[in-house]
């Protein structure tokens, strides 16, 4: 499981707490969440990392999920190393690239992280006010004040780093094509980063084994608004691959 920009390990533990006594679950920390945070770097970079820890822990194939940026780099590990992933599943993400005009507008708001020091929580609230959806920040209060201040404790320009890594991302839809493996989709109805109906029709034209699930009163990061729902949709998901034999386990 690979966080998106900002998170960390942690954003996965009610799926690790769901799914743990049934498959063996490893929720990491990106780059961005080390003390190489500073050093630039792209998806490459992150699915060259990503291959090392499964490398070290002695993986040879695994279900690859990515939460956003997390899912930017699952397709990139796709494109270099598909014998590796039995199958994908991606949260809150997409296949396609940003057009120069969405870049620049990303950018500006990205560079107000490039100074030294952690972020401040005004920033930190204001970057929350645009992930969660309209009715987790009614509702759920207490989940987007956790996160809130723990992106306060950010390096800011970890921040930083992290867009600049997927910015000028590829296209990945010629390399959706040509993987044939199961894919699952979850994406929230009221996500304001990734619009659904945009990305989620990108994917299912793209994959040719893809089923895509759309939460309802749920933004970007899904799997945090909607755990419950999340978990029953991953966990059917990976119970119907165990059944057809297509895990290595």
């Amino acid at each position: 499981m690979a966080h998106g920009t900002m998170m960390d390990h942690s954003m996965f533990m009610p799926q690790v707490s769901a799914l743990k006594d049934r498959y063996r679950v490893v929720s990491y920390d990106q780059r961005a969440r080390t003390p190489a945070y500073d050093t630039p770097y792209f998806l490459r970079d992150l699915a060259e990392d990503c291959r090392a820890l499964l490398d070290d822990l002695g993986i040879g194939k695994c279900v690859l999920l990515g939460m956003s940026m997390g899912g930017f780099m699952a397709t990139e590990f796709i494109r270099l190393y598909p014998d590796r992933v039995n199958a994908l599943v991606f949260v809150g993400s997409q296949i396609g690239t940003y057009s120069e005009s969405e870049q620049a507008a990303r950018l500006i708001e990205f560079q107000k992280f490039d100074h030294d020091g952690t972020v401040s929580l005004p920033l930190a609230r204001q970057t929350a006010s645009y992930i969660f959806g309209r009715h987790t920040l009614q509702d759920k209060a207490d989940t987007v004040d956790h996160w809130a201040h723990r992106w306060a404790e950010l390096p800011a320009r970890s921040v930083l780093r992290e867009a600049e890594s997927w910015l000028g991302k590829a296209d990945y839809t010629a390399v959706a094509r040509r993987f044939e493996k199961p894919v699952l989709v979850i994406h929230g109805e009221d996500d304001a980063v990734l619009p659904v109906d945009e990305k989620t029709g990108a994917m299912e034209r793209a994959f040719t084994n893809v089923e895509v699930v759309r939460i309802p009163r749920s933004g970007h990061v899904v799997n945090l608004e909607a755990p419950v729902r999340t978990n029953e949709v991953l966990s059917t998901f990976l119970d119907r691959l165990k059944d057809e034999g297509k895990l290595s386990l």
